[in-house]
């Protein structure tokens, strides 16, 4: 395989990135050599696409070899993990791998046509496989957050202030290499650049851009990987009877019951989340301000002043994630939670989750802590010490063991995200709510008795009861899923949302665009 001109773009790109870190956000480019032509690479990549010229030159040094397509690059598909290993090792080392007799993997045998570059991408230490690191589950889509850290740990990025992305919370576990590509021109965020859209499958395309980008080839700039659409959402919240989207506008809309104003959101502003609850909903505003609408009576519609990060609506209380003036993160609930206002316990929070009677927290340290309501053991295991409000004390709960990198607390159950991507849940399984499948999964939603997740392949999967539905997820792809009362809700890598389950109030139907 020919490999011409990969030594002078390495040094190029090294170059290149350390003057982007210091001047710009944008990754200055070469200017192209080569004559625009009236047809691409292949048959699929027409030369006016943004990703043309990035695939143009890496085809030409034999990057894409053996991980093509029938139709040809097939630019739109998600790129896997076995092809991201066998482009990364290509343009890293500069040739193929020797062929290996195993590897370290228990799911990829010396058989495996892409063997010795999995076996090489964990020598250069850019993966440690899925899971507990036995697997590396070649197969798996590469969601955008993997993607920035497969990316940051091949090129040895350097660190980069936070972008502050409105879906990328400051502890996630994939924000500092998110931080880093965005330093560095890799990226830009997904459409307008207010979100990162961590869970959406990376493309063909898009990664062959942000290796082009990584190496200071050249590219067309002028129509970018993640330029923003015209149409569709960003996100998608389930709750009793109706449900809310961001919309790509920043926006908010919603659908379904509005007997207390819980579908009639504000019609001016941005915003950046949207959190739908039993009759009323909650969003955050790119101002980091809150904003409720809907049921009131316990004053759950009429949120604290001040900044936050996010924001979650319970039945009849919501709670969020304040910033203070020293910059710690705790945790404020107004509302009713069943026996009075809500009593979050103090500490450092960096996301939450109000359910029926109950609120979880996660904490910056990876700990999960409950609140509130512990009828079935949903809030964990009573401890000696109380929380004291105007209305009484109540005894507190013990932390879930282990480290977690989210919480969704539902009706009268829990369920979290374990750092090996496995679920764990606690409280009533009546019905089965807190009886999770197998498998590795990247985020989860709690509804009222049933609960849904995104598995590392995008698929969405929920259990739990299923009186009308609402556990039979519809196949394909998702970037994100909510559970909801008695139905669930969707988005789709395009942008599009579907729901199942109960049709009623035309919940389940939401706007097209």
């Amino acid at each position: 395989m020919t490999r011409t001109g990969f030594t002078l773009r390495r040094k190029l790109a090294v170059s290149t990135i350390a003057v982007a870190v210091a001047a710009s956000l944008t990754l200055a480019l070469p200017a192209s050599t080569a004559t625009a032509q009236d047809a691409g690479p292949f048959p699929d990549t027409p030369a006016g696409a943004f990703y043309a010229q990035a695939v143009e030159t890496l085809n030409q040094d034999g990057v894409f070899a053996g991980t093509l397509c029938d139709d040809g690059f097939c630019p739109s598909l998600p790129l896997d993990r076995a092809t991201m290993a066998v482009w990364t090792v290509r343009v890293l080392d500069e040739q193929d791998p020797p062929a290996v007799t195993s590897t370290r993997f228990a799911d990829v045998d010396a058989t495996h046509p892409h063997a010795a570059f999995i076996e090489r991408f964990a020598e250069l230490e850019v993966t440690r496989g899925c899971g507990d690191g036995t697997n590396y589950c070649p197969d798996d889509g590469v969601s955008r957050a993997h993607m920035a850290v497969f990316l940051s740990r091949a090129f040895a990025l350097a660190a980069g202030p936070d972008p502050n992305f409105g879906d990328v919370a400051a502890d996630a576990w994939y924000a500092p290499d998110v931080a880093k590509l965005v330093a560095t021109g890799i990226t830009r965020g997904c459409g307008d650049g207010a979100n990162f859209c961590p869970g959406q499958l990376t493309t063909r395309a898009q990664m062959a851009t942000f290796l082009a980008r990584a190496l200071a080839l050249p590219e067309t700039p002028e129509e970018p990987p993640d330029v923003a659409p015209t149409s569709g959402f960003t996100s998608v919240s389930a709750g009793d009877r109706h449900a809310c989207a961001i919309h790509v506008d920043k926006s908010v809309v919603c659908w379904g019951d509005d007997s207390q104003g819980q579908s009639s959101p504000p019609l001016f502003g941005e915003f950046t989340a949207v959190s739908a609850g039993g009759l009323h909903s909650c969003a955050l505003r790119a101002s980091q301000r809150l904003s409720c609408w809907g049921d009131d009576r316990y004053e759950q519609s009429s949120p604290p002043k001040g900044e936050f990060i996010a924001v979650s609506s319970g039945f009849w209380h919501s709670c969020a994630v304040s910033v203070l003036e020293d910059k710690d993160l705790s945790v404020q609930c107004w509302g009713f939670d069943g026996t009075g206002p809500p009593a979050p316990l103090p500490g450092l929070y960096s996301d939450v989750s109000a359910g029926l009677e109950h609120t979880c927290g996660l904490r910056t340290d990876k700990v999960v802590q409950c609140w509130g309501n512990n009828s079935y053991s949903q809030a964990g295991e009573p401890t000696s010490s109380v929380t004291c409000t105007v209305t009484g004390c109540r005894p507190n709960f013990a932390p879930l063991s282990g480290e977690f990198v989210s919480v969704a607390a539902g009706g009268t159950h829990t369920c979290s995200l374990r750092f090996d991507n496995r679920i764990r849940c606690l409280g009533d399984n009546t019905e089965g709510q807190t009886s999770p499948p197998s498998g590795q999964f990247l985020a989860l939603s709690a509804g009222f008795r049933h609960s849904c997740a995104l598995a590392t392949d995008n698929t969405a999967h929920c259990w739990g009861r299923d009186l009308f539905g609402e556990t039979n997820a519809p196949d394909g792809a998702f970037a994100s899923v909510s559970a909801g009362t008695s139905f669930s809700c969707g988005l789709r890598p395009d942008n599009t949302i579907e729901c199942w389950g109960n049709a009623a109030d035309g919940r389940t139907m939401p706007p097209i665009n």
